[in-house]
């Protein structure tokens, strides 16, 4: 699984427990589900760890293959993780091409709110929206 952030640790537990599958995580952070609450956090990696799903962070997929994902290690070398499947479980990014070249031009104006600040935190985005309409003249 391409990602380790909640929705694929999740599922990585949900294939290990429910379908007997083996799995492997590819984080390229320090760790896995670094977008849950610590302790949270800390309870899904110990069931990961007992489902026998395996983690490997510091870890960047550098290509998906016909018979896996050749990856970058924590080393900085490069191997193939072979598997049956690949998951994508991709984080996301903000596309901030729009909003930076507004920025040069609207500077003082300009508020930026939503998935062009942070990708999928829907209570930030509200929020970011309900302040920035409070700061209209």
């Amino acid at each position: 699984i391409c990602g380790g952030g909640l929705s694929g640790s999740d599922f990585a537990l949900e294939m290990a427990t429910e379908y007997g599958k083996q799995c492997t995580i590819i984080e390229m952070k320090p760790d896995v589900a670094m977008d849950m609450v610590f302790i949270n956090q800390h309870s899904l990696k110990i069931y990961l760890k007992d489902a026998g799903v395996v983690t490997r962070t510091n870890t960047r997929v550098s290509e998906i293959v016909e018979n896996g994902v050749r990856v970058i290690n924590e080393h900085g070398e490069q191997e193939l993780i072979e598997a049956d499947v690949v998951v994508a479980a991709f984080g996301m990014a903000p596309n901030t091409e729009l909003t930076n070249a507004l920025k040069q031009k609207y500077n003082k104006k300009l508020v930026c709110v939503g998935d062009c600040v942070e990708v999928g935190k829907s209570g930030k985005a509200i929020r970011g929206g309900f302040y920035a309409g409070m700061q209209i003249d």
